[in-house]
């Protein structure tokens, strides 16, 4: 009887959202859980979404292998608060709220608020059945201010906080700039302790890291930047179904795919503005749009038909084939996240596209610029910017494999980062 293969380090992961929940903020730790797990790692998830709400998503293939070695704890944040569309859900909703404002402390918007007792609990479980490596991914960022009361406990435990978004300086999501001036000082007690306590820090951007350096004066060894990436995996054998969308090959095709933000909108109206003032801008583009936008977004998207097209959310595997046969892809980025290189960013780098990042003069702008990836384009500088767009399209301007190195951004070679700081 042949050995079975030794299993390496041990690894308990907990995350709010994980697949089959669909939900975006499961999709980088189902990645690099299934990728650990293809390297033998002895790999545990423990996860607070009920399984049932969501029997699919565009990542369930990739925990089909770990689907026996995940733990789903029940979520007790109220359900009401999700989105309210019925009159009854509105009133419950209203309910629901001032529940929250009266028991949570801090950010009651965030939905770990009630999860201490259950979280402190399933972790010691997982601890004391000799996992030795405990990863917690934030959002929501009480999750991992419970695990850091294990810390001091559990001294042979190597603890470790990955921050797939910023804390107490994020503008854009979570809610925290409509709270009192009391609830925020409360945020950041709490963001300074998992700082202070955490073993190993995990962040996606550089600038995430020196922000925190800078606030907590924090050693520079604690921290690893590991960004998102992209899968291979996600774009074999995809179906051509972008005729189903594109509505004119003679235009320039620029793909948008993911959330929109709210507070970006004025960039997408300032787009429509620009396009709208000129005939040859009419006649060139077509602006496709996948996944959710705001009201307001829709609005702007809806007043100019002939040249922006929203399609809704789509299976992934139809994304790729939008994206592979588009001609630019967009990002448009909000003031505090304008750093960022998102999931979508590598999607769309994978498929080998240029780049246009809408935004206000922000880092990801000149990234994809120094990088030639692409072309930042700020509110100021709209009329003369897409003007270079269409030269760029008309030389049939491709991105320069010689100036980045893209496999550094591929989830099979983020992965190795992660093991380094595993014990």
């Amino acid at each position: 009887m042949s050995k079975q293969k030794k299993s390496k380090k041990k690894l308990l992961l907990i995350s709010y959202t994980f697949p089959p929940n669909n939900a975006i903020g499961g999709r980088r730790w189902g990645k690099f859980a299934k990728e650990l797990f293809r390297l033998n790692y002895d790999v545990k998830v423990l996860t607070f979404n009920n399984k049932n709400k969501h029997p699919f998503s565009n990542w369930s293939e990739d925990i089909a292998s770990l689907k026996n070695h995940i733990s789903y704890v029940p979520d007790n944040y109220p359900q009401w608060l999700d989105s309210p569309k019925s009159s009854i859900d509105k009133i419950l909703y209203r309910f629901s709220l001032l529940y929250v404002k009266l028991k949570a402390k801090g950010n009651y918007y965030d939905r770990a608020s009630f999860l201490r007792a259950q979280t402190l609990k399933q972790t010691e479980f997982f601890i004391q059945q000799g996992y030795t490596n405990v990863i917690v991914t934030c959002a929501p960022f009480k999750l991992a201010l419970w695990v850091s009361e294990l810390i001091p406990k559990y001294p042979q435990v190597n603890f470790i906080v990955d921050f797939r978004d910023p804390w107490t300086n994020n503008f854009t999501s979570y809610g925290l700039n409509s709270m009192s001036e009391k609830r925020i000082r409360t945020e950041n007690e709490a963001e300074r302790r998992v700082i202070n306590r955490f073993h190993k820090i995990i962040v996606v951007a550089q600038e995430m890291k020196d922000y925190f350096i800078n606030k907590y004066r924090v050693s520079n060894e604690h921290f690893s930047v590991i960004s998102n990436g992209f899968d291979e995996d996600d774009f074999r054998e995809v179906e051509d179904v972008s005729r189903l969308y594109f509505q004119n090959n003679t235009k320039i095709r620029i793909v948008f795919a993911g959330t929109f933000y709210e507070n970006a909108t004025y960039l997408l109206q300032k787009l429509a503005d620009t396009i709208r003032s000129e005939k040859l801008f009419l006649d060139q583009f077509e602006f496709h749009f996948f996944g959710t936008l705001p009201v307001q977004a829709t609005a702007i998207v809806n007043s100019l038909k002939t040249c922006f097209f929203y399609h809704g959310q789509i299976e992934l595997k139809k994304v790729y084939s939008v994206i592979s046969n588009s001609d630019f892809c967009a990002l448009f980025l909000t003031n505090d996240i304008n750093y960022s290189l998102s999931t979508k960013f590598h999607e769309y780098l994978s498929q080998n596209k240029k780049i246009i990042v809408f935004s206000n003069n922000g880092d990801t702008g000149k990234f994809v610029e120094k990088n030639n990836l692409g072309i930042g384009i700020g509110p100021d500088d709209m009329h003369s910017s897409l003007l270079r767009v269409i030269e760029m399209h008309k030389n049939k301007t491709n991105l320069s494999s010689e100036t980045f190195l893209f496999q550094d951004y591929n989830v099979k070679n983020l992965v190795k980062k992660i093991e380094i700081l595993l014990k």
